[in-house]
């Protein structure tokens, strides 16, 4: 995790291990908006906050 202005951050990896599934389906994920993700130095992090809305999403 990366924490960046406060805001923590997960890689593809971290958040494939979280969820126990591969880091090319977490980009499938994000390439159909299923979870958000910013780029910051050539590589997509997943912010907390996307990962509990996609984690619980009755709560949107």
């Amino acid at each position: 995790m990366k924490t960046v202005l406060g805001e923590n951050l997960y890689s593809s990896a971290e958040v494939a291990e979280l969820l126990g599934v591969t880091a090319q389906t977490v980009a499938t994920y994000v390439r159909k908006n299923r979870l958000k993700a910013v780029k910051i130095g050539g590589k997509k992090y997943i912010n907390e906050e996307s990962l509990k809305s996609f984690l619980n999403p009755e709560q949107e």
